[in-house]
């Protein structure tokens, strides 16, 4: 199974990571006919991979896909307009710039998160005390190069309002500007860190705890359901305690079931009969 290979094959024992990184494939960028509308490169926030990626109702199906039929699913339009879901589709080097600092950003902000304290604490408690150790080994050979390739935020230049409501003093950020030879060896370093055939820890993490976004997803609603229990009264007049009683629940839980898999049904002004939202 394709799982098998993918997210479960981090969670093997560790083998020696290769000196030279293994072949790669070109792929070529997102091809976009006429007909398919606007075929726009620049992505806005809502059209890249996480937001688009993200199934409200539980796990996403991309977990359980390969690579390869992954990409074709990324380099696909959006209704929206933008030519695909990743500038890593795109043929453009400064492109897939912005694409790889997507991930480097991200990444950083995952290592770095795993070396809180109290993150550290319950991974420690969780895991196997090897696969533990090996995870921060693995965080403290790859962070600084993660860190290191990462390119510093774009920022836009500002006119008009934008400008006349800016701060009357800001502080620019000298930005630094860093030897290519030394991004080029890092570059190979994350090159070959992201080779699937590699064990990795830090990818292990990430597939555990995501589960295809089903952990956020649970959460969320985990966490709103709590807020509906503590506080689901809160600001009604004619209810002493704020707390939704155990009897409150319980009327919602059997008031949904009674609905059943119609869809929920509301009176049409027009006719003597409901209609179905």
């Amino acid at each position: 199974m394709y799982q098998a290979c993918v997210g479960l094959r981090d969670f093997a024992p560790l083998q020696p990571a290769p000196t030279v990184a293994g072949a790669c494939k070109t792929v070529a960028g997102a091809s976009v006919s006429a007909e398919q509308g606007e075929k726009r490169k620049w992505l806005k926030i809502y059209e890249t991979l996480p937001n688009q990626l993200l199934n409200a109702y539980g796990a996403a199906k991309y977990i359980k896909m390969s690579d390869s039929d992954m990409w074709v699913e990324m380099k696909r339009p959006l209704a929206t307009g933008a030519a695909s879901m990743s500038e890593l589709c795109f043929l453009d080097e400064e492109r897939r710039g912005v694409g790889i600092n997507r991930w480097l950003q991200v990444c950083e902000s995952f290592c770095m998160y795993q070396q809180m304290p109290s993150t550290k604490q319950q991974n420690e408690a969780i895991m196997n005390t090897n696969m533990a150790k090996e995870l921060y080994a693995e965080i403290d050979r790859i962070l600084p190069s993660i860190s290191f390739c990462l390119a510093p935020r774009k920022g836009k230049e500002k006119t008009g309002a934008n400008l006349l409501r800016s701060a009357c003093v800001e502080n620019s950020g000298t930005v630094v500007q860093k030897p290519k030879s030394e991004l080029e060896k890092h570059a190979k370093f994350l090159y070959e860190w992201l080779d699937p055939k590699n064990v990795s820890r830090i990818r292990m993490l990430m597939h555990w705890h995501s589960a295809g976004g089903l952990s956020y997803v649970a959460a969320v609603h985990h966490r709103g359901a709590q807020c509906f229990r503590e506080c689901g009264n809160d600001g009604i007049v004619d209810k002493l305690d704020k707390k939704i009683s155990l009897e409150e629940f319980q009327a919602a839980v059997v008031s949904r079931h009674v609905l059943g898999s119609s869809g929920i049904v509301f009176v049409d002004p027009q006719s003597d009969c409901g209609a179905l939202a």
